[in-house]
């Protein structure tokens, strides 16, 4: 699904610390998320750190069926601490209790139509969407859940709303639930910020995997 453009990850990823992936027991990284009917939200679920898809991502709007990089000021999502930001929360595992990791993110609505990703990050290396994508249509007050690789989505919605009881308690209850689509993915060749991709198909996200 996605591509490391770094030539020495595969060598250097077993020493690179998960420090903003793994919080001590008990507590919780980053910044606190406020929730609100008025954001978009993203939850990405995941048992261990090397799987997590990636540590931050822009989500970039589709347009006459065609989708290009941008930036938040081109009218794109970020979450996670993706170019220069760096706020996200990060929610420890419990495995007492059989949750996971998650990072749970939130972003103003900028309007509604399909959003795919076309950048990331992992840790410090780019990470670029190859031949599928992750993609929801935007919706505020909505949380879109990224399942683990072959989770199935009732699996993945429940988690979704146990992790954030947890967290915010009955609040939590004027957010909506989704999981999160996933789309074929075609690009022409080219650099990752000027190539024009073209969404697809629809793809169950949950059999999205890493291929690094």
């Amino acid at each position: 699904m996605f591509s490391i453009k770094n030539s020495l990850f595969a060598s250097l990823v077993a020493a690179v610390p998960f420090l903003c992936l793994e919080a001590g027991a008990g507590e919780m990284t980053g910044k606190k998320t406020k929730i609100s009917k008025n954001d978009v939200y993203l939850l990405m679920l995941y048992t261990h750190q090397e799987r997590a898809p990636f540590t931050g991502a822009v989500f970039c709007p589709v347009a006459d069926g065609k989708v290009k990089d941008c930036r938040k000021r081109d009218g794109g999502f970020i979450f996670g601490t993706y170019r220069f930001d760096i706020g996200t929360s990060w929610f420890v595992r419990d495995r007492d209790a059989g949750l996971p990791y998650a990072l749970f993110d939130n972003v103003r609505f900028k309007g509604k139509g399909q959003y795919v990703l076309t950048s990331g990050t992992f840790l410090d290396f780019k990470v670029v969407p190859e031949d599928i994508t992750y993609s929801f249509k935007s919706e505020p007050g909505t949380v879109f859940v990224i399942p683990e690789t072959g989770q199935s989505s009732a699996e993945a919605i429940k988690i979704a709303k146990t992790l954030l009881q947890g967290e915010y308690g009955d609040a939590a209850n004027q957010l909506k639930i989704r999981l999160i689509d996933a789309v074929k993915y075609n690009c022409e060749e080219g650099s990752v910020f000027d190539r024009t991709c073209k969404p697809g198909a629809s793809v169950n996200p949950s059999v999205l995997r890493k291929n690094w």
